[in-house]
């Protein structure tokens, strides 16, 4: 049996330029990924291993650029957890997913845009799927 909740998107801005320093914030963002203790990693998760809530995104950054990666916060991610990012384009949304996480943990995640994602309309909304818990999505805040 199929499991779902309602779908709730975030958009991003799509961007094909790297600019600025964002390698730098990139290192620095999975630097707080990887120097968490265990007792952080389970106070976030915030649930017990038979919750089934899904998961959720609090907050996105407001640019994402093609071929870097991106960091995703939210709750109940999981590691079956995968990103769907749906492209806007004049002839409808194009899904460049399943992104696999690069990093994760359960309330933030990072995962990489290939360079074969297209800018589309410049728009893009993110979806997290927990795949081991009967493909549970997103659920609206």
């Amino acid at each position: 049996m199929v499991k779902s909740a309602s779908i709730g998107l975030f958009a991003v801005l799509l961007s094909g330029l790297v600019v600025g320093n964002s390698l730098a914030q990139d290192r620095e963002q999975r630097a707080s990924l990887t120097n968490r203790s265990a007792a952080q990693v389970a106070a976030a998760a915030g649930r017990d291993a038979s919750s089934t809530a899904g998961p959720a995104i609090t907050s996105l950054p407001p640019v994402v650029y093609i071929g870097d990666n991106f960091l995703i916060q939210g709750s109940g991610f999981t590691s079956g957890s995968v990103v769907n990012f749906f492209v806007a384009t004049a002839g409808g949304p194009i899904n460049f997913g399943a992104l696999v996480p690069t990093d994760l943990l359960p309330d933030q995640m990072m995962a990489f845009l290939p360079l074969t994602v297209t800018q589309g309309e410049g728009v893009a909304s993110v979806q997290v799927v927990n795949t081991d818990e009967g493909h549970i999505v997103i659920r609206d805040n």
